[in-house]
């Protein structure tokens, strides 16, 4: 059957931005959540940075709501920079992803938030803040981070080792290089 409509925009969490309704404060707390969407902005200043659409998948009456969070990855101030490149890695753990190459591959992989609120300034409503990301069970992260480090180990392991005597050098070297 031909769709002439996308079904995900009536999946749960991705109801069209352009539709009325009625913005929702969670209240503060912690709250499992997934990333729905990622792109790159540009700040007034000209800075590039992240932002990141989040969902409250699991929150009772709240669930479907939607919180914002910028990070500063490309921030001209190192510390700005560093702290938001932290985050990053932090969600990234988070989602079980260890080495991600596009901010898509977080999409959709449940974690904990801790959310508060921020109160609104300069004529902008109050809104919901991420304080921190945290693992749905933080002993999968303890078990990939000993994985991790035992591949790692097991990666060096596996590289040829010197031999302590220096080799004669009329013979030719047997290292397995074809040339």
């Amino acid at each position: 059957m031909n769709l002439d409509f996308n079904p995900m925009d009536y999946a749960p969490g991705n109801a069209s931005e352009t539709e009325s309704r009625e913005y929702t404060l969670a209240t503060p707390g912690k709250y499992k959540c997934e990333i729905v969407d990622s792109s790159e902005e540009m700040s007034a200043a000209g800075n590039r940075y992240l932002k990141l659409k989040l969902s409250i998948c699991d929150g009772g009456q709240h669930n479907g709501t939607w919180i914002w969070d910028n990070l500063n990855l490309y921030h001209p101030k190192e510390n700005v920079q560093s702290l938001a490149r932290q985050i990053l890695g932090t969600i990234s753990k988070c989602c079980g992803v260890l080495d991600p190459k596009d901010t898509s591959q977080l999409h959709y992989k449940p974690f904990f938030a801790l959310l508060d609120i921020e109160q609104g300034q300069n004529g902008y409503n109050d809104k919901n803040v991420v304080k921190k990301y945290m693992p749905l069970d933080p002993e999968t992260v303890k078990a990939d981070k000993a994985n991790t480090t035992k591949i790692q180990l097991d990666k060096l392991d596996a590289l040829p080792k010197r031999s302590p005597e220096k080799p004669d050098s009329s013979a030719p070297i047997e290292d397995g290089i074809p040339f």
